[in-house]
């Protein structure tokens, strides 16, 4: 099996245009002016795409429902409670730890 010689970008250049005499320098001004025009398009894309994730967030900010456990069955006790203490104080002392938080969280 022969291998294909790989044109190169120049020829490839001359080869899409249709204008094989074009010089290497005028090939390399074009491919910067596709590079700028590429990178403006991308820009555009991006902007706009940036555009609808920040509406649809907006959306999403307001559904998000803030609550209030002030005044809700919640009490919290500290993890090291849980983590130091409850080896040497065991079950029932855990459970009465806990009782005595949850009725000093009622009554503040």
């Amino acid at each position: 099996m022969r291998k294909r010689k790989r044109k190169s970008i120049y020829e490839k250049y001359r080869e899409i245009l249709g204008k094989p005499k074009l010089s290497d320098e005028e090939i390399d001004k074009m491919r910067v002016y596709v590079k700028l025009l590429a990178l403006a398009i991308i820009e555009h894309v991006l902007s706009r795409k940036l555009i609808r994730f920040t509406k649809i967030m907006e959306k999403e900010f307001l559904k998000i429902e803030v609550r209030d456990i002030r005044d809700s069955d919640w009490y919290w006790i500290s993890r090291s409670i849980l983590e130091d203490f409850a080896p040497k104080i065991g079950v029932v002392g855990l459970a009465l730890y806990n009782i005595y938080a949850s009725y000093a969280r009622e009554k503040g």
